[in-house]
């Protein structure tokens, strides 16, 4: 488990609006790859002056038994625009078009009181999908969020598959999502 310090300086860190942190808390390995989306459960949310060493250690005390599952991260995040701190457990999928669709997928999962997640996170590009984008703003950043996992998807694609390629390409970024949404695995 992270020792004080690592808690003291995470803390320290978040307090910056826009800021965040994505960190393995039994390595202390920072994540700065990927497409990070919260596990339902774990969300919290406060005051960036609430925000110490103390509490984070606390937070992570208790979402210990989801913490210690392959693959979670500590998820921490600034919102400047809402003026608050998002604690959550992450996962991080890769920077792919396949591991973007999953977050997507994940990210529509329901969380308290049956909705989706607010949001996933591309840490490459540092773009925001929007589950439910609520404003312009979030519409505009959800949309080149998919315009990046588009190209990504035209980048990645195998020989002999560039038809659906060029077909997902070209779709809308709404038709998209909801392709992404009802797909079966």
């Amino acid at each position: 488990m992270l020792n004080s310090r690592q808690f003291g300086r995470l803390a320290n860190q978040v307090r910056t609006p826009g800021a965040g942190a994505t960190v393995n808390t039994n390595t202390g390995e920072e994540k700065s790859s990927g497409w990070a989306v919260a596990t339902p459960g774990a969300e919290h949310v406060t005051e960036p002056r609430d925000v110490t060493g103390g509490s984070l250690r606390r937070y992570t005390q208790e979402h210990s038994e989801a913490l210690s599952k392959p693959g979670a991260h500590l998820g921490l995040w600034n919102d400047p625009r809402e003026r608050q701190v998002y604690h959550d457990v992450s996962t991080v999928h890769p920077n792919s078009y396949a591991g973007g669709a999953a977050a997507i997928a994940q990210g529509y999962e329901p969380h308290a009181g049956n909705e989706p997640q607010k949001s996933v996170y591309n840490m490459d590009r540092r773009d925001t999908a929007y589950m439910r984008p609520a404003n312009r703003s979030e519409k505009a950043e959800t949309r080149t969020a998919m315009h990046g996992l588009r190209k990504q998807q035209l980048f990645e694609s195998p020989p002999g598959r560039e038809n659906v390629t060029r077909r997902v390409a070209s779709m809308s970024t709404k038709k998209l999502g909801a392709e992404l949404r009802n797909r079966h695995p």
